[in-house]
């Protein structure tokens, strides 16, 4: 049933496009507060509604240049792509229009393996037909509008330094920060929509108020009505999303790495015969592509990695077991996060008890 549905929603919708994205920059940047950079991507799906989504990020206390704010949105536009697959996912149109001059040719192949890998575990349990071409001149999914020929130039900075440490307020992120504490003074710590959790990692830490960034994400919240609907729905590449805001957050506080706590299951299928894993943007694979076209298309000069790449999880278990501090404060449970606690049911919960 899932197969029909998915074609049927194709024929339906066949277009799904990036209208755009309004950055609003502040007009006064305070420099005895923290003041916020706003952007809003609007997407609309043919036939069936528009979107919005809006994200938030602390600026740093001096004001960015002409030339830094217009790369900024450089970036920002690339966030709005990988965004965009929340709501593409819904009815997997065929053809993704993109604003006009915004995308390179040289890029459509890193968001054509994005989109189709990335959505590994929601194909497999939409049962969706194996293959980037579901079969002759049907891609999977194809990027069209008024592409600029070749490829952009990256803009590169002069004195960037320390690193972000995206914190989710599990084991492994907590692993990383132990393992960095010597180099805490050049640190900084990232939050997306942060759990309670999040923010007692860093307090335990030793990390104050201005050494942490808090970027706020929402989601449109037609989206929820579409899914109670039946339209498609499952897992989506969130780390690749985390990837592209995480640049943004680098660029413009002038860091220079990006350091990632996912460790060495997470390039591994979950399904026997099969490269499926719901993780795919945690894998080494994407690792590896993703700081490509940072450095090729973005920002040549920032870094991507996974500091715990070398281990597995019974290793990162030995290392939060000398944790102690952290043990009544961390969470890895996906169902209970909204609560502050632990299910107990969920297979998360019964894997980080082993």
């Amino acid at each position: 049933m899932s197969t029909e549905k998915f074609h049927t929603l194709r024929h339906q919708h066949p277009m799904f496009s990036f209208v755009g994205m309004e950055v609003r920059w502040p007009s006064s940047p305070d420099r005895d507060h923290r003041t916020l950079l706003a952007v809003q991507f609007d997407y609309e799906i043919e036939a069936l509604d528009s979107f919005s989504s809006t994200f938030s990020f602390p600026l740093p206390r001096e004001p960015l240049s002409l030339e830094e704010r217009q790369h900024t949105e450089e970036l920002l536009f690339r966030l709005g792509m990988i965004e965009a697959l929340s709501y593409w996912k819904l009815t997997c149109s065929p053809y993704f229009v993109v604003p006009a001059g915004a995308l390179t040719t040289a890029e459509v192949p890193f968001w054509e393996a994005l989109f189709y890998e990335g959505l590994s575990e929601f194909r497999y349990r939409n049962e969706i037909p194996a293959g980037p071409s579901l079969k002759e001149n049907d891609p999977f999914i194809s990027f069209i509008g008024e592409i600029t020929p070749g490829e952009r130039t990256p803009t590169p900075r002069f004195g960037a330094s320390g690193a972000i440490i995206p914190i989710g307020g599990g084991k492994d992120s907590i692993v990383t920060l132990e393992v960095l504490q010597q180099q805490r003074a050049e640190n900084t710590l990232f939050f997306l929509n942060p759990r309670p959790a999040c923010l007692r990692t860093a307090a335990v830490a030793g990390y104050t108020e201005e050494e942490c960034l808090l970027v706020r994400r929402d989601l449109d919240e037609k989206i929820k009505h579409y899914n109670a609907k039946g339209f498609l729905n499952g897992h989506t590449p969130f780390s690749a999303l985390l990837g592209f805001t995480t640049v943004v957050s680098a660029f413009i506080h002038q860091k220079q790495e990006i350091v990632l706590s996912n460790e060495g299951s997470a390039s591994e299928g979950n399904v026997l015969g099969a490269d499926v894993n719901h993780q795919y943007s945690k894998s080494f694979h994407f690792e590896e592509i993703f700081s490509d076209y940072v450095r090729q298309f973005l920002a040549p000069d920032i870094t991507y990695f996974s500091l715990l790449r070398p281990l597995n999880e019974v290793q990162i278990g030995a290392a939060f077991a000398k944790c102690d501090q952290y043990f009544t404060i961390f969470r890895s449970c996906n169902v209970g996060c909204y609560t502050d606690s632990w299910c107990c049911t969920c297979p998360k919960c019964l894997f980080t008890a082993l």
